[in-house]
């Protein structure tokens, strides 16, 4: 899980400072909900537009806190991670967009279709990306592309 706290103008949205990056993986689960809770309760934080991404364990860890804590996400972005399916159930109602690389044999990409699928036979509206000449690289790809960043930043919790 990568954690990045940055500051945004509310007129234009530009970036006013930041970002501060904090990387934490799975075995910090309870460490880095701490961290999230703290950094959502500050008063330069929307509560409305609070963002979860992670890459391969960091992605585990995406999964396990958004079914932990749903209600302190606007969205969520896994990138080649899994999850607890019988707990996806938790996320019908919060933004969801995986990645995964159709070759990666690090993280299997069915771990990510096992999630979005549970997701939306729940009623949830998650979407998955799956490159079909990737392994398990998919943070390039996904981060570098503005569709990515311009989904992100739209999400909120009220929309």
């Amino acid at each position: 899980m990568l954690v990045v706290c940055v500051t945004l103008s509310a007129e234009d949205g530009y970036l006013i400072s930041g970002p501060d990056i904090i990387t934490r993986g799975f075995v910090y689960v309870r460490e880095s909900e701490e961290l999230i809770d703290e950094m959502r309760r500050r008063p330069d934080v929307d509560p409305d537009r609070v963002y979860l991404m992670g890459e391969s364990l960091g992605a585990y860890t995406v999964w396990q806190l958004a079914m932990s804590r749903p209600e302190w996400f606007s969205a969520i972005v896994p990138i080649c991670g899994g999850g607890i399916t019988w707990s996806a159930n938790r996320l019908v109602n919060l933004n969801v967009w995986a990645f995964h690389g159709a070759l990666d044999t690090t993280v299997y990409p069915e771990c990510s279709v096992r999630m979005v699928e549970t997701i939306n036979k729940c009623g949830g509206h998650a979407k998955l990306t799956l490159y079909e000449d990737r392994d398990h690289d998919e943070w390039t790809p996904a981060m570098t592309d503005d569709a990515t960043w311009d989904w992100i930043f739209s999400q909120t919790k009220a929309g």
